[in-house]
């Protein structure tokens, strides 16, 4: 398997270079941090930059790795199951088939999007946090996308009808993503998101008021 190093001042921005120069997907590489550089300013430790590696993986490979470590976690949490991969444009597909699926989605499906986050971050080391793998359950993700969307265009209604942004309360990666693409071709609005960690809030802004 082919791999490269590249360094950068932040995790991202190494992995971006290994990336292009591989010419690879996020999902289709593994990603191992090397090394994190510091040095002593003005009394202070800084940080100096990032070395990754990044190593291209066969796409049945990557594909069958985020399967097995999902089996490996669902039998850690005591839960029989079945689970079949698939690929989308830009994502690993991971559907869950098991008689515990309620406690598999959990509470407004924060189990599954723990999963799923906890998921990625062990796949892509230290990745990108909007995540390249997404779990199903019993259809699920699609009613919570329907969903999403909806509400992402009824507060787009409202922020050009009222002239005033509207925030949505606090969302995931991945609902974020679908709030951004949603209204990326809406007219007379533009998103941002504002926060620390993993949940974060989305403004929606009408662009006059911008």
């Amino acid at each position: 398997m082919r791999s490269v190093e590249k360094e950068g001042k932040t995790t991202e921005e190494a992995i971006e270079k290994a990336l292009e120069e591989l010419g690879a997907k996020r999902e289709e590489a593994r990603i191992e941090i090397l090394d994190r550089a510091e040095r002593k300013v003005f009394g202070l430790w800084s940080s100096k930059g990032v070395k990754v590696r990044a190593t291209l993986m066969e796409r049945d490979a990557c594909m069958e790795e985020a399967k097995s470590l999902l089996l490996r976690i669902l039998e850690q949490m005591g839960i029989q199951a079945q689970v079949l991969a698939s690929r989308g444009s830009d994502h690993i597909y991971l559907e869950v088939k098991s008689a515990e699926v309620g406690l598999l989605i959990g509470r407004r499906g924060k189990t599954l999007d723990a999963l799923q986050y906890l998921l990625n971050r062990i796949l892509n080391r230290e990745g990108a946090e909007a995540g390249r793998v997404v779990i199903e359950a019993e259809g699920y993700r699609a009613r919570r996308q329907d969903e999403i969307r909806s509400f992402a265009l009824r507060s787009a209604t409202k922020a050009k009808s009222t002239g005033q942004e509207v925030v949505l309360a606090p969302l995931t990666p991945y609902e974020r993503r679908i709030v951004h693409l949603c209204l990326q071709q809406e007219a007379g609005v533009r998103t941002f998101s504002e926060g620390e960690g993993y949940l974060k809030k989305i403004h929606v802004v009408p662009i006059d008021a911008a």
